[in-house]
């Protein structure tokens, strides 16, 4: 029951955070929506910052575990990548601006964490998949691939901007496709790009 209880505070967190953002919302607002007592919060987390911890820590280290795991899976580089962007939608909300603004103003600890989980795993999980599309032959030979790294994991933030891409106008799903998209036809051969439109044709990604 103390596991249960601690994780169902992380989800109604995570779920008013996603929803508001990390700077509004307070431990009265978590224990109104999730029907729980503020003592019983503060038996598990110290302050809002802990709780903001534990919320992060769950995101990305589960991300981690399931990545490593899957990824050996994938047939070729093309739809591993482009599985990795639908995966990377489980975590969107930690990635969105407004969230990150929050974290690196209020919580900076936490947001240096994130940082290095964006900027060591997250860089380090697409700069393998670049190589692995190289020896394949789906990726052109000469990519520069610190700058497409990078360039990917900066501009990717911009997908779940609500100010860019309105909510009410755009589904998150098509807009973080249509950034993959345009990433995979930068660095594609044409043997990689025939293989990911026959993918996408069959509707099996």
């Amino acid at each position: 029951m103390t596991l249960e209880t601690k994780n169902r505070i992380v989800a109604v967190a995570r779920g008013l955070f996603l929803s508001y953002g990390i700077r509004s919302i307070t431990m009265d607002d978590i224990a109104s929506h999730g029907g729980i007592s503020k003592k019983t919060i503060y038996r598990f987390f110290a302050d809002k910052g802990a709780l903001i911890e534990a919320v992060i820590d769950i995101a990305t280290t589960q991300k981690t575990i399931d990545d490593r795991k899957a990824n050996q899976a994938y047939e070729n580089a093309v739809v591993e990548l482009f599985l990795i962007g639908n995966q990377l939608a489980e975590i969107s909300w930690i990635l969105k601006p407004g969230v990150f603004h929050d974290l690196k103003i209020y919580y900076n600890q936490v947001f240096e964490r994130l940082i290095v989980f964006k900027n060591d795993f997250l860089y380090q999980l697409i700069k393998h998949n670049i190589e692995r599309g190289i020896k394949e032959g789906v990726y052109k030979a000469d990519v520069n691939i610190s700058i497409r790294v990078r360039f990917l994991l900066e501009t990717l933030r911009f997908a779940f901007d609500p100010v860019i891409f309105p909510v009410n106008k755009f589904n998150q799903q098509d807009v973080q496709k249509e950034f993959f998209l345009l990433f995979l036809e930068g660095i594609s051969t044409v043997k990689g790009d025939e293989m990911l439109r026959s993918k996408i044709k069959r509707q099996r990604i």
